[in-house]
């Protein structure tokens, strides 16, 4: 199995420190709902205690404590194994990523695809995403997607089928409405494609599409039940959705 030094350990600890942060200022304890461009919608998750092993690193610490110990600057070469699963180069590239994930949720979307049945030597992941751009993928694990992995994106072309995500909304647990919206290429699809997506966003989203909607005055393209759900918000109502919801 492959070996690493002290040298190597101190480059990849600067990295999963870094990371650590990131994750916990984008990503932790949220839900996000990811809509393709056929409709079809799905939720991950990117919990504590999965950080770890995204990170690829074996160490002598339980998952929570690793990653605390990464957000606090407080893990030690000690705390890092020197024989390892992965080679050093893949461990880099794990990393790296790690530093600056949240751009495959919030900044390169338009680039990122989503995946069913990512297939890999070893596992099989129910969704995934990838992106050439930041040679890329991400697996997600489990009824609940928890997010589970990080490879290559040449590692990432075996799967069911991908589709072009058109938007994306976050949550924080254990909240109900979806309250952030992170990414989307255009309203009017979203509501055509997915009927009953207002009714999963907060009352302020749902302002702001029906604003959207209407000052670009394509409501009459949406369908009818769109429409009537916004036609609800316009006028300060409680959506028929809603009540049946």
């Amino acid at each position: 199995m492959p070996r690493i030094n002290d040298k190597q350990k101190g480059r990849l600890r600067e990295g999963i420190i870094s990371g650590a942060r990131c994750y916990s200022h984008y990503l932790l304890n949220k839900e996000f709902l990811v809509v393709c461009e056929d409709g079809d919608r799905s939720v991950v998750r990117f919990w504590r205690k999965n950080y770890a092993h995204l990170t690829g690193l074996l160490s002598n610490l339980n998952a929570n404590d690793f990653f605390a110990n990464c957000f606090r600057g407080t893990i030690s070469y000690g705390n890092i194994n020197s024989v390892q699963k992965y080679d050093f180069r893949t461990l880099c590239h794990k990393v790296d990523f790690l530093s600056h994930i949240h751009t495959l949720m919030y900044t390169d979307v338009q680039n990122s695809l989503f995946l069913y049945r990512l297939h890999t030597q070893s596992c099989e992941f129910p969704v995934g995403i990838r992106n050439p751009n930041m040679n890329v993928g991400v697996g997600f694990s489990g009824d609940l997607h928890c997010v589970s992995t990080v490879r290559r994106f040449s590692s990432s072309r075996t799967f069911d089928s991908e589709k072009r995500i058109i938007a994306i909304f976050a949550k924080y647990v254990p909240d109900n409405l979806f309250s952030e919206l992170v990414y989307v290429s255009s309203v009017k699809d979203c509501c055509n494609l997915s009927d009953d997506l207002l009714i999963r966003l907060c009352s302020d989203l749902q302002e702001r599409f029906s604003y959207i909607l209407s000052k670009n005055n394509v409501t009459k393209g949406l369908s009818h039940s769109a429409s009537t759900n916004l036609s609800y918000i316009r006028a300060g109502k409680s959506s028929p959705f809603e009540r049946n919801s």
